[in-house]
């Protein structure tokens, strides 16, 4: 049986594991959901994509590549 974790349980591992291991997580994580999942998501992919994110997040030298890459403030979307 697969136990789900809330989101407190998500940002306290992620926040005590290091950048490596999160990295290492998110790419365990990220073999376990297929690009069809995203259409309609189980509440299992939700989890998974939620402690991707968490995670992530966790990860300074992604925040400084975001800032550096991207400027999603001037981002518009196109119809």
């Amino acid at each position: 049986m697969v136990k789900f974790l809330d989101l407190n349980e998500i940002q306290e591992m992620t926040e005590s594991d290091n950048y490596a291991d999160n990295l290492n997580r998110i790419r365990e994580l990220s073999k376990q959901v297929k690009a069809l999942d995203l259409l309609d998501p189980s509440s299992k992919v939700v989890n998974i994509l939620t402690e991707i994110v968490e995670r992530g997040r966790h990860i300074p030298e992604l925040e400084m590549v975001e800032r550096k890459v991207m400027n999603i403030d001037n981002c518009e979307a196109e119809a």
